[in-house]
């Protein structure tokens, strides 16, 4: 039952992801994309719904088929941060089923790199593990101002 709901909740997030992909071609200003088709790319690796096969095929297609952002702001914790979080949202919502093993934190981590690597998007790594949300939004926002606004 649970390998259907996460397939499900993939297909779901992909179809997003091609929806916003599609609203931002369409757009003559820049866009901003929450969750990325990456991160859902990784996720269904780490939960097993999809193989490595799968996910450099699918990460192939989607790569031709959309624009290409400017930059990819990833947002990173360490596994141990990680997995507290996963575990602490559990605690919280008993409908969550959130895999909080060191290997799928792992398999997410190995995976989101490959695709990275592989899209030949331009990314940066901003480390959440003992920022403040305030202090990781100040950084991010001034790395878009310089980096990409050229402010």
């Amino acid at each position: 039952m649970i390998a259907r709901e996460n397939h499900n909740k993939t297909n779901a997030f992909l179809d997003y992801n091609h929806f916003c992909g599609n609203l931002a071609m369409e757009q003559i200003s820049p866009s901003i994309v929450i969750r990325y088709w990456i991160s859902t790319l990784a996720a269904a690796y780490a939960d097993y719904v999809y193989e490595y096969d799968k996910v450099i095929q699918l990460t192939d297609e989607i790569k031709r088929n959309i624009v290409a952002p400017d930059v990819i702001i990833r947002i990173w914790v360490n596994s141990e941060v990680r997995l507290n979080r996963i575990a602490s949202r559990n605690l919280k919502d008993a409908k969550l089923f959130d895999d909080s093993s060191i290997i799928r934190a792992q398999r997410y981590e190995w995976i989101s790199k490959e695709i990275l690597n592989r899209s030949g998007y331009r990314w940066r790594e901003f480390d959440n593990t003992s920022v403040c949300i305030d202090e990781l939004a100040s950084k991010i926002l001034d790395y878009i101002k310089v980096e990409i606004l050229n402010e």
